[in-house]
């Protein structure tokens, strides 16, 4: 679930689908130009949450694999996607909900103002 994991491939498949329908890429296949405004954003200089290396395991599932984005302060991001990609989730393990339910865990670092919030000594309640 990364954003710049995005590809512009034009064969008929749900991702390409799902692209065009967001305005992302044409119907020949070429870009909006919204997908360069999208891969600007790898280029956060100041980010207020940043994902490294995020996975998370309902059991031995892994539900995301080696999530890593950034989300810039002081904007709006939206999480789009189809149902049951991980958006819910996601959006779970920013207040460790997973914390409640045993054999749920999360591997990798989100680091919230310079801190892990990953760590269990991180109060996010």
């Amino acid at each position: 679930m990364m954003i710049t994991a995005m590809t512009e491939d034009t064969q008929p498949n749900s991702r390409a689908i799902g692209l065009k329908m967001a305005g992302v890429l044409k119907e020949s296949g070429e870009r909006t130009g919204i997908l360069d405004k999208i891969d600007s954003v790898r280029q956060i200089e100041k980010a207020k949450l940043k994902i490294n290396d995020l996975s998370f395991y309902y059991g031995k599932f892994k539900a995301l694999h080696n999530v890593t984005m950034q989300i810039p302060d002081k904007q709006v991001t939206a999480f789009i996607g189809p149902s049951g990609c991980g958006k819910s989730t996601l959006l779970r393990i920013f207040n460790r909900m997973y914390d409640l339910y045993p054999g749920q865990t999360a591997s990798g670092e989100i680091m919230l103002d310079e801190q892990n919030i990953l760590s269990s000594s991180v109060d996010v309640n």
